[in-house]
């Protein structure tokens, strides 16, 4: 079942979550950070509204999206019991909010480099430094766990060297809060996912 492998599985979702706000900052050529449709454009840029309003209508529209992705994933996953459904719907919902906005958050920063040039790279200093300080923790982490992974022919103790290396050191501390955020869905009871819920926020 699920709770079997929700150690090992928080651990790999983290480390996809971290690739995913790592490579929104390194990759070349972001997209648009906010993309509205011509009839949008058309109809509601025309209207007496602002652009915060516009932005909150962007990201509740999208919401409809996030919730019928989180719930179609689930249906796949298969929770043990329909009472734990709305656990894995919500902590995904999450997941994918939280993603959104960061790329949103990022693309704007990007753009603001681009149009101030080194100035912009001068203000925007510090998350390109943690950024690769991160990279180079993992990829630390993942040159001496190595070994020891390669060394696992068995599926258990492959996952157990993996969270062990997931969860300690300087990796266990950079990868927390993806850490966290993974976890949300794969809570055993709702108890645990109350008690991750405000960390998650």
């Amino acid at each position: 079942g699920l709770e079997r492998i929700a150690g090992p599985l928080q651990v790999i979702g983290s480390v996809v979550l971290f690739v995913i706000a790592a490579l929104a900052w390194l990759w070349p050529g972001a997209g648009k950070p906010i993309t509205f449709s011509r009839a949008e454009v058309q109809f509601l840029f025309t209207a007496p509204v602002t652009r915060r309003q516009l932005l909150h209508y962007r990201l509740i529209r999208s919401q409809l999206g996030m919730l019928f992705s989180s719930a179609l994933i689930t249906l796949f996953v298969r929770p043990t019991t329909l009472a734990n459904s709305w656990m894995v719907v919500v902590g995904l919902w999450l997941i994918f909010m939280t993603v959104r906005l960061h790329l949103m958050g990022v693309a704007l920063s990007r753009s603001s480099l681009a149009q101030h040039g080194k100035s912009g790279i001068l203000r925007q200093w510090v998350p390109l430094a943690i950024v690769f300080g991160v990279v180079g923790v993992l990829v630390e982490t993942a040159i001496t766990g190595w070994p020891a992974l390669a060394g696992s022919y068995d599926p258990q103790a492959f996952f157990g060297e993996l969270q062990r290396l997931g969860t300690t050191g300087a990796a266990g501390l950079v990868l927390w809060p993806f850490r966290t955020l993974a976890g949300l869905p794969l809570s055993s009871s709702p108890a645990a996912f109350f008690a991750a819920l405000p960390w998650v926020l």
